[in-house]
């Protein structure tokens, strides 16, 4: 679950994980283009993550991923 939405360029995630892991948030536009990424330690349990882009406004679209696990696709408005 990614908040707030729309957001103006602060971005909190937040997503359950299984097991330990190291994971990379990233941020891709309507035609697939890489605007944003950012490698993050999750945890077992709740994990929040918290950043701080500057882009465009328009929709983007948010991906969580480890080598164990794709934890999904989020679309954010950003104004």
């Amino acid at each position: 679950m990614a908040y707030p939405n729309p957001s103006k360029g602060n971005v909190n995630v937040l997503l359950f994980s299984k097991v330990d892991a190291k994971a990379t948030v990233s941020l891709f536009d309507v035609t697939g283009k890489e605007i944003y990424n950012a490698p993050v330690q999750l945890t077992t349990g709740k994990n929040e993550i918290d950043f701080n882009v500057k882009v465009k406004p328009g929709i983007l679209f948010l991906k969580v991923n480890s080598k164990q696990t794709n934890y999904g696709t989020s679309k954010i408005f950003f104004r």
